[in-house]
This record gives C-alpha cells, structure tokens and sequence, in this order.
C-alpha cells in the first residue's frame, strides 16, 4: 500500500519494483507523482503475479527510458491510463496479445505507437483477453475517404500484399463510376479509393506510400469529376483514365478494357446504387442499363452471348423492356430479386456465394462507405449485405442459415447500428465488435 507516497520530486523509478515475484497487489494514490520521472526502465520488471495496474494517475511526459518496464509481467492482463499517460516508449514490453478498451482491439505494438495521438479517446482501462479468431470489423473513418482508405489497407491484408500493383480512383460524391470498378478490382487485385479536392493530397499519400513504383493507377471517369490537377506528384506510377461520355459509356469502356471471356453478366439500373452494392461483390462484370438499351449496349451483349446474364433487382429497378431487349439478344437471362433491396442483396447472397465464412454488411440508404464493401466482400469471398437499423431481419436468417458469426461492417454505428450486427451475427454483445 503506498497510497501515502509522495513521490513529487522523484527522477528515477527504474527497477523500483524488480524481481518482486510475489506481489499481487499495488495501491496506488494521486500523491504518487510521477511527472518529474524521466525513468521508469524495468520498473515492474519480474512482477509475474501482478494482474492490474492502475496507473491512471502516472505522467509520462517527461519519460525518456522505459526499458523492460513491464518484462516479465506474465499475468498483468488490466492496465489502467489516464490523460497524463502521454506516451509509451516502444521497448516497454507490456504483455504481448490484444489490449481491448471500450470498442477498440489494439496489439501493444500499436498501443506504443498510436497512443500519444489518441490520448483523449483512449485513457481509460485497457484489458488484454484473447481476439477471436475470426472477429466482426468495423471499418468506419471520420468520413467516406477515410473509410474507402481503411477498407483499403484492410484489403491489402487480405490479399496478404505489401504493395499493391493498382489501384483504383473513383469520385466520392456520386457511385456510377465506382460501381462500374467492382469488376477491376477483381480483374486487378486493386481496393477503390475515394477521391475529392479536399482529399487529393491524403489519397495520393496512401498511394505513393502502397503502391509498387510504376504501379498503375485507374482513374474512373473524365476530368469533369476527377481534373488531372488531383493526380499531381504521381509521375513514377501509370496513370489510366477509363472515361466516356457519361455512367454507361465510362462502363462500357472499363468492361471492354478487361474483356468478358464468357463471364457471367449482372445487369443492374444505374440510377440507383442499392442492387450495384451487393452485386460487386461477386467480382462479375456489371453492365449497367437506363430505362431502355443503348445501341452501345446492345452491340456489346450481342458480341458477348456465350455469357449467362443476371437482371439483378425488380421490374421498379431494370424493366421489363430492358429485360425483353436483353432476350431477342440472348435468350439465356435470369433475373435475380428480391421485394425489397434487403431482400436483393440476399438473394444475390444466396445465388452467388456457395459456402461463405464472412459477410460484409453494408447501410442500404446511402453508398458512400458501401462503395468500398464490394472489392473487400471479393477478397474475402463474402456476400454484401444490406441492412439499417431496423431492416436486418433477412441479413440475420441468411448469416444463421450459413453459419457466418464473423465479417465487416461498414461505416459508423448511426448507419449499421452495433444492435442490428449483434443480431445478424449472433453475437453476445457489441464489446465483440473491434474497431479497425
């Protein structure tokens, strides 16, 4: 008990408590000072009994060594820090394996490096306990750039890539372009990122920093939404712009760049984004089609008929006219839908993924952070689902049916809300969920 401990004028903490192997217990009060401490090497060095720590009232600020100051510290598994706990030093060797605090899932490697930037988000009390093994993400930044950026590393480790060979732009206010992408990405292996003017800098920095020199970067449509002026300082990679005249020509020239090769066609409306979300997933190339065929349209489908085509969505999505169009061209056509866009997303779930292991769920009223959904849903194999906070109904039974307790959600809790994911998952509580 050194609750009485007035430690204001203490310099040196290093080996304070070394080789104590049979401590259990250390209380601790404000008075014990720590912000004069510019050492703390070993300072619970050998405590192998000790299983909380409450530090909350430690100063790092002036820390410089921290050295095995948590080595050997077996057991400790709860640490409490205040917002005077400023810093770490890298070799402090807190015991190894995954901190949680409230939402967040942190190695202590990332605790060393991260905290002293996040001190006002995560003081409080941290406890190490074992990550699942196959955990509900959720990737949600401060806006849909930052998300689109986070589903992209996200995607990098999936893929097992230290660089990517390409990646993908597309504008972040409108989703045309971007779901035309879901094909390239999984023709190219490359993660969509969103782009803007106030984003451009932060974009190209996580470009210039992932992608492999003379990388390609595919910029989707013309300079009317995405100017050369944003791609600036990316001289030692190749830039290819994939534009036409307006959403259907720029998708037809991105499909006519990959080539088809037989492949299964989704036809979705490229008015509305709900069906396109969940349909990227699949990795097929998508064609999307207007209230009747264009003459470009129909050229292409009549030099592809070796293809099976999908109609995904209802009558209210692509009608019956484009439906009868696609037919005269080739007979060989299946419309996929469901009577809402839940129950699309499902049944395109249900259609195109045999035995999925994850799901990706996705908000269905806006598509911001959903543009991303698709490329991560391909590297996983894993249907997009769509849900809000009170339609997720159809995305639990299909996640019960297939035994799926693990995936990503994308976006913010006020779009894919933590209770409607511990019911599609089944899990015990939202503490399961680990921000990314």
């Amino acid at each position: 008990d050194l609750s009485s401990f007035d430690t204001s004028r203490v310099t040196s903490m290093a080996w304070m408590f070394d080789e104590c192997p049979k401590l259990t217990t250390i209380k601790l009060s404000s008075k014990f000072n720590t912000s004069n401490v510019t050492d703390m090497r070993s300072m619970f060095y050998g405590c192998g009994k000790l299983e909380y720590l409450d530090l909350s009232s430690f100063n790092t600020a002036n820390v410089t060594q921290m050295e095995g100051m948590f080595a050997n510290c077996f057991a400790l598994d709860t640490v409490r820090l205040g917002t005077g706990w400023t810093k770490w030093i890298d070799n402090a060797y807190l015991t190894g394996g995954i901190w949680h605090h409230k939402n967040l899932a942190k190695s202590e490697e990332e605790l060393y490096n991260e905290y002293k930037n996040h001190v006002n988000e995560w003081y409080g009390t941290w406890t190490r306990k074992d990550e699942p093994a196959d955990p509900v993400y959720r990737l949600a930044g401060k806006d849909r750039i930052d998300t689109a950026l986070l589903s992209a590393v996200e995607y990098m480790d999936i893929r097992g890539k230290e660089k990517l060979s390409s990646v993908i732009l597309a504008f972040a206010w409108n989703f045309p372009d971007a779901l035309s992408g879901s094909y390239l990405s999984d023709y190219a292996g490359a993660p969509v990122l969103l782009i803007d003017k106030g984003s451009a800098d932060k974009v190209k920095t996580f470009i210039k920093n992932n992608l492999q020199e003379y990388g390609t970067v595919f910029v989707l449509g013309g300079e009317a939404v995405i100017p050369d002026e944003w791609l600036k300082d990316l001289d030692s990679f190749v830039i290819k712009r994939l534009a036409g005249s307006d959403r259907f020509d720029t998708n037809l020239k991105i499909l006519n760049e990959l080539g088809i090769y037989g492949k299964d066609i989704l036809v979705c409306y490229g008015w509305t984004f709900a069906d396109s979300l969940s349909a990227g997933a699949t990795g097929k190339p998508i064609l999307l089609v207007s209230t009747e065929l264009t003459q470009d349209q129909i050229d292409f489908l009549a030099s592809h008929t070796d293809s099976k085509i999908y109609i995904i969505g209802g009558t209210s999505a692509v009608n019956s006219t484009v439906e009868q169009q696609i037919r005269e061209i080739n007979p060989s056509v299946e419309r996929i839908a469901g009577s809402d866009r839940y129950g699309t997303s499902v049944a395109i779930a249900g259609k195109f993924f045999t035995s999925p292991s994850k799901a990706v769920l996705a908000y269905a009223w806006t598509f911001p952070d959903g543009l991303s959904s698709g490329p991560l849903g391909c590297a996983l194999e894993a249907p997009v689902l769509l849900v809000d906070k009170s339609n997720y109904s159809l995305a639990a039974e299909y996640c019960l049916n297939h035994s799926i307790a693990s995936g990503y959600i994308m976006g913010g809790n006020s779009l894919v809300t933590d209770n409607a994911a511990v019911h599609i998952f089944n899990l015990t509580s939202a503490e399961e969920i680990v921000a990314r």
